[in-house]
Formats: C-alpha cells, structure tokens, sequence
C-alpha cells in the first residue's frame, strides 16, 4: 500500500510519497506521476499500452530517479500515462518493471524531468518515504 500527496512549492510540483515498502514506494510514486500528467477524462481507456523498463543505477534514490525519468519519456513518446505498474524485481541497484496504460488526448501538465533535489528514501515507523521533486 502506498499513499501520496502533493506539497506547496513556489516554482516546481513537489510530492511526498509513503509506503509500506519499497517495491509500493516506486510503484506509488510511478502512479502518482501518471495522475499529475493527465486528468481522468483526458484517458483513452479502449486501447491499452504495456513496455517494460529493466534499468541498473547507483543506489535506491538514483534507481527512483531513472525509473520515473524512463516512464516520464515514454508517456511523452507515446503521449499516454501508466497506471498499472508490475515491479517484477527490485534491488538496491536493479529494477524490471512491466508498466501498462493507456493513449491520452492532452497531458494536463507538462513535467520536464524528475529531480534528484531533497531526495532521499528513508525508512521511518515502518513506511518508506520520500520527497521527490518534479521540474515543470
């Protein structure tokens, strides 16, 4: 299980992410990317995408990162959003993903790229957190 939320930035889209562990933690903060990017009626629902990332990084925090970045450029080459996130594996350093979604008709905003500001995943009364900032 994973919860997000939006928090007040002056320039950027700043999300705080919690779950209880960290395969939900990167499958939250995938969905809730998809969420910012377009809004329900936007979605194409009768025709459905699926890729699959398999991607190698530094640590957790820059595997977030790359992961959301991958996602990030794929909606925007294939103007659509990914709901459905399948973590096949996870590691300190490794993830395989499957990522399923659908054609949008206009993205409601328009996300540069994920940041590395303020990020840090950590583990707090049993959730996985973090902060993740998304340049706009």
């Amino acid at each position: 299980m994973y919860r997000y939320q939006i928090l007040d930035h002056s320039a950027d889209i700043k999300l705080k992410i919690e779950a209880d562990s960290l395969k939900e933690l990167f499958r939250g903060a995938a969905i809730a990317l998809s969420e910012i990017l377009a809004q329900e009626e936007d979605i194409d629902y009768k025709t459905k995408i699926g890729e699959e990332i398999s991607l190698r990084s530094y640590d957790y925090n820059v595997l977030l990162v790359d992961f959301l970045n991958e996602i990030l450029a794929l909606s925007d080459i294939k103007n659509s959003v990914f709901k459905e996130i399948i973590i096949k594996e996870i590691s300190e350093n490794e993830i395989f993903a499957i990522i399923k979604g659908h054609p949008i008709r206009r993205f409601n905003r328009e996300i540069k790229a994920v940041t590395y500001h303020q990020l840090e995943i950590k583990k707090v009364n049993n959730l996985y957190q973090t902060i993740i900032l998304f340049d706009i």
